[in-house]
């Protein structure tokens, strides 16, 4: 019987645990950092909530 893998968003990861990620930056009001630059990508992204296809566990 083949394995069923599970995607990065089903296990709860995000792009603060993905390898490519960097630079974390722009302070919340509470002191954590909300975004991060990625080298797939001109723009900053939110550490919490964005995940893409090119993802790969830190």
């Amino acid at each position: 019987m083949a394995k069923k893998t599970k995607s990065p968003k089903e296990l709860g990861l995000s792009c603060k645990d993905c390898r490519h990620s960097y630079d974390p930056h722009s302070k919340a009001l509470d002191g954590h950092m909300i975004l991060c630059r990625c080298e797939f990508f001109q723009y900053s992204k939110f550490l919490e909530r964005d995940i893409c296809d090119k993802f790969s566990k830190k």
